[in-house]
């Protein structure tokens, strides 16, 4: 049986990003807000969303978790951005880029074991095997 999706320590961090940055962005210019804040917000919450799905999943683990890395990679560009844009004050974006690494960390030590588990590794549409 899976464990709570909640207890992931991989969701505990997602949320805690999502969190944190839900707390700020009203702090931010409001072009910034809405624009690259309001796309973020939902990449961020669709990853928890994303999370759930890839733990109650059998089938679908493997290309899940490759999503959720895909997302990854996304959010750790956006708060790239805040930061290089001035939006971010260096503590913020130290404990947003350390609890991205984690993430990134956890997503691929978990994409691993779902693979070397039997899950299907993920593909293309066509049926291609995603490189």
């Amino acid at each position: 049986m899976n464990a709570l999706y909640s207890n992931l320590p991989v969701y505990r961090d997602c949320y805690a990003v999502t969190l944190e940055f839900a707390k700020m962005r009203s702090e931010l210019p409001r072009d910034t807000r809405y624009t690259i804040a309001q796309d973020l917000s939902r990449t961020l919450v669709d990853m928890m969303v994303t999370i759930y799905r890839a733990n109650s999943s059998r089938a679908d683990k493997a290309r899940l978790i490759a999503e959720l890395r895909r997302k990854a990679v996304a959010v750790q560009i956006y708060f790239r951005l805040l930061s290089d844009m001035h939006q971010l004050g260096a503590q913020k974006a130290a404990f947003f880029m350390d609890r991205l690494q984690s993430i990134g960390r956890q997503l691929a030590a978990w994409h691993k074991h779902s693979i070397s588990n039997g899950a299907e590794p993920p593909s293309h549409a066509d049926g291609r095997p995603e490189c």
